[in-house]
């Protein structure tokens, strides 16, 4: 499988991205199955989709999300639920739980 460039990212790695300060470039793509992010080029989107990975937005994009979702609590299958139960299951299967 092709995968353009971009670095590949834990589910907790992006969580970590999110909740802390700084400026990250790039756009953040979610493999289908969630146990794999990547940060790429927006203009790359079509090329990581037929990877297998969908757009979940940007850093900024997705602190936000994020910061209501605190505020107003997590919706089921919004983009903030997919993060955190893929951080969850990334966290049971290191841990073997």
């Amino acid at each position: 499988m092709f995968l353009p460039q971009g670095r590949l990212l834990a589910p907790e790695m992006v969580l970590t991205m999110v909740q802390a300060d700084g400026d990250v470039r790039g756009v953040v793509y979610r493999r289908d199955d969630g146990r794999q992010y990547a940060l790429g080029l927006k203009d790359d989107r079509l090329l990581w989709r037929d990877g297998g990975y969908r757009t979940m937005g940007s850093i900024p994009f997705i602190r936000d999300r994020y910061a209501t979702a605190e505020r107003t609590g997590v919706r089921e299958k919004s983009l903030v639920w997919y993060l955190l139960t893929d951080v969850e299951r990334e966290m049971q299967r290191a841990f073997g739980e």
